[in-house]
């Protein structure tokens, strides 16, 4: 059996092993969420890839090669109730050696323009093969600038995620307001 398949239709089950899957990642990180589990019987177990902390899940499969590496997460954390995890093969785990890069140096790299670039000059068809995908080459900056670059973009994506919030409640607030107009307008009509 190859480790790291995707799963087959009969595969899949009601409880068992957790299994994280593209559609499972979105902003940036994975979606733990009881609506977004997917649960694969417990003997397939030694198809399938192990989930680890620290690891970057990149999307290498889909059926448009430009969606190929739009999807990264870093993995910050399993839940109790998801551990132990594992992730389809339509996902490429990249393992972090903290020793040489920080994890989200990597993140931030690997959602950069440049890092989803180097991705795409890796697919070949509508996959990312870990051959390939090892050959990546990855600018690693000394260890303190990494810290330095990330410092200041977890600043940066923080004030960037509370203007994104600040913007949706104000959408949510003119919604309301539009809609109690339209009540009020025809409250005595008809």
């Amino acid at each position: 059996m190859i480790k790291g398949r995707t799963p087959k239709e009969d595969w899949y089950a009601h409880s068992g092993l957790w299994l994280v899957k593209f559609r499972d990642i979105a902003n940036n990180q994975v979606r733990w969420e009881e609506g977004h589990r997917t649960f694969v019987g417990i003997e397939h177990k030694d198809a399938l890839r192990p989930l680890a902390l620290n690891t970057i899940l990149v999307s290498a499969d889909a059926h448009d090669p430009k969606s190929i590496g739009r999807k990264v997460a870093l993995v910050e954390d399993i839940p109790l109730r998801a551990s132990p995890a594992y992730y389809a093969g339509e996902l490429l785990g990249i393992s972090v050696n903290e020793a040489d890069a920080q994890a989200k140096w990597l993140l931030y790299w690997l959602q950069s323009e440049r890092g989803y670039e180097a991705i795409q000059e890796k697919v070949s068809g509508v996959h990312l093969n870990v051959g390939p995908a090892r050959t990546i080459s990855i600018p690693l900056p000394p260890i303190d600038e990494q810290r330095r670059i990330v410092a200041r973009l977890d600043e940066r994506m923080a004030a960037a995620e509370r203007a994104v919030r600040a913007a949706r409640a104000t959408a949510e607030a003119a919604a309301a307001l539009s809609a109690s107009l339209l009540r009020g307008a025809f409250a005595g009509v008809g």
